[in-house]
């Protein structure tokens, strides 16, 4: 029995884990597009967007011209439409460049709809407010050299 119970048990993580069933954080599902976003603006040379449409709980990267890149969200992501809230708040060009002064006041107070990758690397500095239909809410910040955490930043995931 306990043969058979370890074999079952190994087997269903294996399946889960061909088929991708687990329950990403969207912060890391962000994260992942993040990254998508800056290696298709520098494959293929042009400007790449990334915007969250609320209402089909997807993140999506487009080009200039309002292709689209790619759909990256799959099923396993497990995000629910209109459970989350987006925003994305960019830094502003009068405040350190290096993400020196990372205060609430370096950010813009009206959201933009999406973050711009560069070819050459650059990204939309920004903040990153992610809101649940419960009230929880997770605050992550973008620097525009890395795409990683600005220096100093806000609290990260």
């Amino acid at each position: 029995m306990a043969l058979m119970a370890t074999v079952t048990g190994v087997a269903v993580l294996s399946v889960a884990g061909i088929t991708g069933v687990q329950d990403k954080p969207i912060e890391r599902v962000f994260r992942e597009y993040v990254r998508e976003a800056r290696i298709q603006a520098a494959t293929t040379k042009n400007v790449v967007y990334l915007a969250y449409e609320k209402r089909r709980g997807e993140f999506i990267l487009t080009e200039r011209d309002g292709a689209t890149v790619d759909h990256f969200l799959s099923d396993e992501d497990f995000i629910e439409p209109s459970e989350w809230a987006v925003k994305f708040y960019p830094k502003l060009a009068s405040e350190s460049s290096f993400g020196l002064n990372s205060s609430a006041s370096a950010y813009a107070y009206e959201p933009v709809p999406y973050l711009v990758f560069h070819p050459s690397g650059i990204s939309t500095g920004a903040k990153i407010v992610f809101t649940e239909e419960s009230g929880y809410e997770n605050t992550l910040t973008l620097d525009r050299f890395s795409s990683g955490p600005a220096p100093g930043g806000l609290e990260e995931f």
